[in-house]
């Protein structure tokens, strides 16, 4: 983009620092209910809601576990819930992100003598508030009452907490004005391409009528035979002094580097990364690998801030029914381990490797037995060609020789 003057003061050279200047949206969207509109129409576009997917499906992938607690009574307690629940749990919280707030109605069940959770569900959220205090409020025909009760409604939050910003920060207000360029762009192209795709002419011609009567006449006459010549009719139009074609001046395809840049700026804005949009002619490789790493650094965060509000809902647990004892605590399995091809190198130099992690960590397919085991054959002969995999009925390795030459 050329540089142009907007201020005395400031020079904008670029379209990303044009909107780094615009208010924030959290300031211009006015009340709640309007934001969570906002929100779930942004989330209509395509690249928006395909980010969002891929950023939630990707965080809702990782494993989690319990580090045990010194009660094994807690630690037995916690194996009843079921992981369903859980997941169930991670996919409900998570629309904090885009919402700012997200709380979930926890129902518990007696079992064996036991409190355990039972099942987990979220009501629409623009039925939720918060008074001054932080405290949560939901809407139910019409009425606004008070939400809160022991043990009952998990809330979690976006860059906020219950007394300073209670409703939190979605991460959609970073792509706003992304989102209504883009949207008006879009708009505009269409508007433009649907009036000048198709040729449209004018027709000029003479009429000395003083009441305009006979002009509208001739007027719809030579509409209809304009109309049959363009569909491939042949006629002639009497009384026309010129044909004008009208159409655009440039080329309205130019608003499709704006719908790019858009798109673009809010690939960076959700995944902070740029490979979902496009690549480069060089160096596509090592670019992806940063930027994917940079994605999951992303969904590492969001997995931790996760564990922080699901811990809430085991620390219940046990306090519903061992008050006193310390829970288990609940994390996710966010460690960045080894590369699959660096498992594979280790283990050509001879470097001890676990065959649980291969089967559960790697994805791959461990066998029922020793019958279901493909071993990789051998070298055994110099100079043989050896097959890929072990005779299973043998029980040894298949060498096929090399016919001599």
């Amino acid at each position: 983009m050329k540089k142009k003057m907007l201020t005395d003061k400031v020079v904008y050279t670029e379209f990303g620092s044009f909107l780094s200047q615009l208010p924030n949206p959290a300031d211009i969207i006015t009340g709640r209910l309007g934001a969570v509109e906002t929100y779930k129409e942004m989330l209509l576009d395509e690249k928006i809601g395909s980010l969002w997917e891929l950023r939630k499906n990707k965080t809702l992938d990782i494993p989690f576990f319990f580090s045990p607690a010194e009660d094994d009574r807690a630690n037995a307690l916690i194996d009843r819930i079921p992981e369903k629940l859980i997941r169930q749990l991670e996919a409900y919280l998570l629309d904090a992100k885009i919402y700012g707030h997200r709380p979930v109605d926890i129902t518990w069940k007696l079992e064996d003598g036991y409190w355990i959770p039972d099942a987990v569900g979220a009501a629409d959220i623009d039925r939720f508030s918060y008074n001054g205090e932080g405290q949560l409020f939901i809407t139910t025909n019409g009425a606004r009452m008070p939400a809160e009760q022991p043990f009952r409604w998990l809330i979690h939050r976006n860059d906020g907490s219950k007394r300073d910003k209670p409703y939190g920060e979605s991460i959609l207000n970073r792509v706003f004005w992304a989102w209504s360029f883009k949207k008006l762009g879009l708009e505009f192209w269409l508007q433009m391409e649907k009036k000048f795709a198709v040729p449209s002419f004018l027709a000029i011609f003479e009429s000395d009528d003083p009441d305009k009567g006979k002009t509208t006449e001739i007027a719809t006459e030579i509409t209809n035979a304009l109309s049959q010549i363009l569909s491939g009719s042949s006629g002639a139009m009497a009384n026309v002094k010129e044909l004008i074609q009208v159409k655009a001046e440039g080329s309205v395809a130019d608003f499709r580097t704006l719908c790019d840049y858009c798109n673009e700026a809010i690939s960076v804005g959700l995944t902070s990364q740029l490979l979902a949009t496009g690549t480069t002619d060089n160096g596509n490789r090592a670019l992806g690998e940063v930027h994917e790493e940079t994605l999951n650094a992303l969904i590492r965060n969001d997995s931790r801030a996760l564990a922080y509000t699901i811990q809430k809902l085991i620390d219940w647990t046990v306090m519903l029914n061992y008050s006193g004892s310390k829970a288990p605590q609940f994390e996710f399995d966010t460690k960045q381990g080894a590369t699959f091809e660096q498992v594979l190198s280790a283990i050509d130099r001879g470097i001890p490797v676990s065959k649980s992690a291969l089967y559960t960590q790697y994805g791959l397919p461990q066998p029922e037995d020793e019958a279901d085991t493909f071993t990789p054959s051998p070298a055994a002969i110099p100079g043989a060609a050896l097959s890929l995999f072990a005779d299973d009925k043998k029980k040894r390795p298949l060498i096929l020789l090399k016919p001599k030459s």
